[in-house]
């Protein structure tokens, strides 16, 4: 029989309930991520107006916006900044004396930016945090430096006298308030591993800017102030008023607590090193716990479907349609929540035959991702999303795993990520087991698996003795088998300008019968036939669908998703080595444990940062 088809049914995709093709779009290193994707939305636009009927352009996934959002944020920082610098400086100095201190943040921004493109760097995620650090940093040279020469004209220097002298007295200490950020936000440059190489970049920006700012604050500064000071009258006003209540603050309430620390100078010490061990032991202890690198609340959420190998495609679209019924039931909850009672749900996209998490592909696995409002337009949190869709839905019989996940952009990696290595393949899944039973018992834990599954029941073929004299060898039944149960493409053309491949195979009730298989025949080198159950034994087993090995040692691993308002990862990890783990490898010899990916590299830089802060 001649039928055209796909060549998988489980290879489907689905948009809002609706078949869809899914095109992904990258950029070089070299392009503009906002141009590109203001590109991209005019080039839908005028497809949009000479597509088919029933044919609809949508964009459900856009990292890119992400960047302006970051960008805007900056930007209004920054404008926010400005003004409440300009407005606190204009109560006790006046216009232009406020007017030339706040010019030193924008001055800033647009030499560090220079120096940014002349090193090569580029605006993206990353270097925008060490914009937004940096926002709260900028003013505080300037600011110190204007006060200092401001008071020295107020005691009676002329312009010229007290820019010089009030730059020069305060520039030791503003030197050092400059090294001091230097090597706190500096050392994150040497971290090491993937979160190293993310971070780097944050004190680079951060130390550009600042670095300007110094420049700004001590060689252009003082010139405009002179100016300014040159018309300096006595305050009068609000701003009287404004300095008559500071100097008030600061003659009955700083000066006296000033006078008593200085006269308990020991027990002031005293505190402050209390202080400091108290800060350093809260972390170390655990008391305060550690994120290596927070999740920022993204616009998509994921849920991954894991059932048994051998689940057919109906099965999967049956617990599909379930898991779509609770974001439903979700979506009508949490709507009239949101903004002017927006829909919180905008598309909903569904690919069968993929799971990221499993490492599979085929009917017994699916991926639905969901695409939210834009954080900016709700006020749900991803989190609180997922643990209404969880509770919709609730537990479903014989699915393996439902890992609801939210699309995160950094290198956090797997919340809890261990792998148990060893020969014993039995041992090793009797360990994760019971490692995954340890887990469960903490609190805020949403999901759990590990990578060592059993597979479909199978048919195994072993060659007997009669095979050799035959000229028959393992590789050619296999490929055989291959050809007959898999296909075998024996021709391409071209129909109605799609390529089709022409591909041999059994029918399909032929291959579901386990008698054809028994009356198989092999083809021998000299084109004669013989039966497969004549040259080779055959058993019914059942394996693993896939066994790991690192450095040639089976491994199993298992990892786990958290809710993070509950849990907190490091700590979990820290305390399942602890209490759990030597007594768990005490009973299985022959099983060791290595801590996987980036919940290594977290300790590692949780260690790190430490010891650079006890180094500080």
């Amino acid at each position: 029989e001649i039928t055209e088809r796909f060549a998988f049914d489980d290879d489907r995709i689905t948009l809002d309930g609706k078949l869809a093709a899914v095109l992904d779009i990258s950029k070089t290193r070299t392009e503009d991520s906002l141009q590109v994707i203001d590109s991209i939305r005019a080039f839908l636009e005028n497809e949009r107006k000479q597509a088919p009927k029933g044919i609809v352009l949508e964009i459900t996934s856009d990292a890119a916006s992400v960047v302006g959002e970051r960008l805007e944020l900056v930007l209004v920082n920054g404008l926010q900044g400005l003004g409440l610098v300009f407005l606190v400086l204009w109560a006790f100095f006046g216009f232009r004396f406020s007017f030339w201190v706040a010019m030193g943040l924008p001055v800033s921004f647009m030499g560090g930016l220079f120096l940014m493109w002349v090193m090569g760097y580029s605006l993206n995620l990353m270097t925008t945090l060490g914009l937004l650090i940096v926002v709260g940093l900028l003013m505080d040279d300037a600011i110190v430096i204007a006060e200092n020469i401001a008071r020295l004209r107020a005691n009676g220097r002329t312009p010229q006298q007290a820019a010089s002298e009030g730059a020069a007295q305060v520039f030791p200490n503003v030197l050092a308030s400059f090294g001091t950020t230097a090597m706190i936000f500096g050392s994150l440059a040497f971290l090491s591993g993937d979160l190293g190489a993310v971070l780097r970049v944050v004190p680079v920006v951060m130390l550009f800017v600042l670095a300007v700012s110094l420049i700004e604050a001590f060689l252009i500064l003082p010139h405009h102030l002179v100016r300014s000071l040159e018309n300096h009258n006595k305050p009068q006003g609000v701003q009287a008023r404004i300095n008559a209540a500071l100097d008030w603050v600061r003659d009955r309430l700083v000066g006296p607590l000033v006078d008593l620390t200085i006269r308990f100078r020991y027990v002031t010490a005293g505190l402050a090193v209390v202080l400091m061990l108290s800060a350093v032991g809260m972390l170390a202890g655990g008391h305060l716990k550690f994120v290596a690198f927070p999740e920022l609340d993204g616009d998509t959420i994921v849920v991954r479907v894991l059932l048994p190998q051998g689940t057919p495609l109906a099965r999967t679209e049956k617990v599909v349609a379930q898991l779509e019924e609770g974001l439903r039931k979700t979506n009508m909850a949490l709507s009239p929540l949101q903004p002017e009672g927006a829909s919180l749900i905008r598309h909903v996209s569904v690919f069968y035959g993929v799971n990221r998490d499993a490492f599979e592909e085929g009917a017994h696995v699916a991926t639905i991702s969901v695409d939210l409002l834009p954080s900016a337009d709700r006020f749900s949190r991803p989190d609180d999303i997922m643990a209404h869709w969880r509770d919709a839905v609730g537990q479903l019989p014989d699915v393996i795993s439902l890992n609801y996940a939210e699309s995160t952009i950094g290198p956090a990696g797997i919340a809890i990520d261990m792998r148990l290595k060893g020969d014993n393949l039995e041992d090793l899944k009797a360990a994760a087991m019971e490692l995954q039973d340890w887990i469960w018992s903490y609190k805020g834990i949403t999901s759990v698996r590990d990578d060592l599954r059993p597979g479909k029941r199978e048919l195994r073929i072993r060659l007997n003795d009669a095979a050799a004299p035959m000229g028959i060898t393992a590789a050619m039944i296999a490929e055989q088998l291959r050809a007959a149960y898999f296909g075998i493409t024996v021709s391409e053309m071209q129909v109605r300008g799609h390529l089709l491949e022409v591909t041999a195979l059994l029918a399909e009730e032929d291959r579901r019968s386990i008698t054809q298989f028994d009356d198989f025949t092999i083809t021998r080198p000299d084109g004669s036939y013989v039966s497969l159950s004549i040259v080779a034994d055959i058993q019914i087993a059942q394996g693993y669908n896939r066994i790991n090995r690192e450095g040639g040692i089976r491994t199993v691993t298992v990892q786990g998703t958290i809710d993070t308002r509950i849990a907190n990862a490091s700590a979990i990890v820290s305390d399942t080595l602890e209490r759990f783990i030597p007594d768990l490898l005490a009973r299985f010899p022959g099983v060791s444990l290595d801590i996987e990916g980036q919940r290594a590299e977290a300790q590692k830089t949780q260690k790190s940062m430490l010891k650079g802060f006890m180094g500080v």
